[in-house]
C-alpha cells in the first residue's frame, strides 16, 4: 500500500513545494481531542518513516486512530484573496490546509481551522479569528510571538493526499523492522 501511495503522491501536479514534503500525522486517544503534529522532510520516504515511527511510539502511549496528510497542490496568494475564498464557504466545510508562513512552521489543516474555531463564518469583512489563531500556535508550540497579518501577507493554501493507518500494522512493521 505504502508504494501506492508513493507513487501517487510523486504523479500529483505540484506535489512539493520548494523541494520539501509537509506532512501531518493526527492521533486520537481516549477522551481526548485530536492531536496534529507536522512533518517537513527533503525525502517523501523519510517523511513516511519518521509519520509511521511516531504513530507507533504515540500508540504505545494510547493512541487509537492515526491519520497520514501530505501537502499537495500548493496555492499562493493575498490574505484579502483567501477571505474572500472563505467568506462563501458553507460553515465548518474549509477543507483546505494553510501556511501563514515560508518556513511551514505554521502550517495547519481545514480541520484544526475549523475545530479550533479559527475561522469566522458569515462575516462581513474578515473570516480570520486573529486572537483564535494565535493562542492555538502557541498552545502547540508552533510559534512563540503571536502572527501579524495584514491583507497582503501572502498565505499558501494547500490540499492533502489523505489516508489511515490502522495502528496495529503500523506497530507490526516497525518490530519487525527494528526486532
Amino acid at each position: 500500500m505504502e508504494r501506492q501511495i508513493v507513487d501517487a503522491l510523486i504523479n500529483k501536479e505540484n506535489a512539493r513545494y520548494k523541494t520539501k514534503w509537509l506532512g501531518f500525522l493526527s492521533m486520537r486517544y481516549q477522551n481526548t481531542q485530536v492531536k496534529v503534529s507536522n512533518f517537513h522532510f527533503l525525502s517523501l520516504s523519510s517523511l513516511i518513516n519518521e509519520m509511521k515511527k511516531t504513530a507507533f511510539y504515540a500508540f504505545e502511549q494510547g493512541a487509537l486512530v492515526s491519520k497520514f496528510d501530505i501537502a499537495c497542490d500548493y496555492q499562493e496568494l493575498s490574505l484579502i484573496n483567501w477571505n474572500q475564498q472563505i467568506l462563501h464557504t458553507k460553515e465548518e466545510h474549509y477543507q483546505r490546509g494553510i501556511l501563514f508562513d515560508r518556513k511551514e512552521q505554521t502550517a495547519l489543516l481545514g480541520q484544526e481551522l475549523n475545530h479550533q474555531k479559527i475561522l469566522q463564518y458569515g462575516q462581513k469583512e474578515i473570516c480570520l479569528h486573529l486572537e483564535n489563531l494565535n493562542r492555538y500556535l502557541i498552545q502547540t508550540g508552533k510559534i512563540v510571538q503571536p502572527l501579524h497579518l495584514g491583507g497582503e501577507t501572502l498565505v499558501t493554501t494547500f490540499d492533502t493526499y489523505s489516508w489511515l493507518y490502522d495502528i496495529r500494522d503500523i506497530s507490526a512493521s516497525f518490530n519487525q523492522e527494528n526486532p
